[in-house]
């Protein structure tokens, strides 16, 4: 693989991340309207009727094996949102986000271990650096006495199900057309969201011109734009490398939260930021070149 193939697979996997992270302060307002879950189903209700719109030509170039591709990762990916939401109802936003990031140490071993891929001692300790990163900027929400509670259960059970949508998402990249696959995800994802939103929340009221402009970025940047880019630019390095970039999603909604919504800043916090920058920056430094997966047939 060349190096601009890698660096435009980086650049895309931390512009997906950038957005996701803007999504925790835009977030707020929709949140304090209706559920998680009912937010999830309509944004990517949304964004499945634009995305047919808009590929109607490639509707009629869809096979079994683009179907089979975008209901895995998409079931995969819905249940990540699904139990990481559920999560959140028990425990602090912090201890949450910590646990469902532990998906970067997951992937590697999970590779390793479904795989026999031996993703190198580097990747694990440049994982672990950025989990330790991660727990540092959840500090001061994490402090309280640590308890493997209902939530922190929920919570990890979707850090599972985002680790498979990752290593599925990248082994299907090669395999089926990027925007075919992120069109499928959409619609498997709405099924799964709305099924949780009508078993467990309530019918949400109305929204005010603010909240509808928010979901305007959920809709276009969040969900279409990210899901997008992390489709196609995944393919370019490993699952284990996309999981570590991903971790900058955390980075990110702490800056964001700094600048836009005047959250404190910390000495936790920068400490936080400078280790997972720190850890990526080592690990794209060295990359270990992505094999193929044809190569061992």
């Amino acid at each position: 693989m060349t190096q601009p193939s890698k660096t435009i697979g980086i650049m895309g996997l931390l512009t997906a991340s950038f957005f996701w992270g803007a999504e925790f302060v835009v977030e707020k307002d929709v949140l304090s309207v209706m559920g998680a879950n009912y937010s999830n189903a309509i944004r990517f209700l949304a964004a499945s009727i634009l995305c047919t719109l808009f590929m109607r030509k490639k509707l009629k170039t869809i096979t079994r094996g683009d179907l089979h591709c975008g209901v895995i990762s998409g079931s995969f990916t819905g249940l990540g949102f699904a139990f990481q939401t559920m999560g959140l109802g028990y425990i602090e936003a912090g201890v949450n986000a910590l646990l469902c990031s532990s998906y970067i140490l997951i992937i590697p071993l999970a590779e390793w271990l479904l795989f026999r891929k031996n993703p190198g001692y580097r990747i694990f300790l440049y994982a672990f650096i950025a989990v330790i990163g991660i727990g540092f900027i959840s500090y001061d929400a994490s402090a309280q006495t640590w308890a493997f509670s209902v939530g922190e259960i929920l919570t990890f059970l979707g850090a599972l199900f985002y680790t498979g949508a990752i290593i599925s998402i990248e082994r299907f990249s090669s395999q089926t057309d990027s925007q075919v696959m992120s069109l499928l995800q959409f619609y498997v994802i709405t099924i799964i969201s709305t099924v949780f939103a009508l078993m467990l929340e309530p019918i949400p009221r109305m929204v005010s011109c603010l909240v509808f402009i928010e979901f305007l970025y959920l809709i276009f940047f969040a969900t279409i734009g990210a899901q997008l880019l992390m489709n196609h630019c995944i393919q370019f390095v490993s699952s284990s490398a996309a999981g570590l970039i991903f971790s900058s999603e955390a980075l990110f909604a702490a800056i964001l939260g700094i600048l836009i919504l005047e959250e404190p800043s910390t000495p936790s916090l920068w400490i936080g930021i400078l280790l997972i920058v720190g850890a990526i920056a080592l690990h794209q430094s060295g990359f270990p070149k992505k094999k193929s997966y044809s190569a061992k047939k």
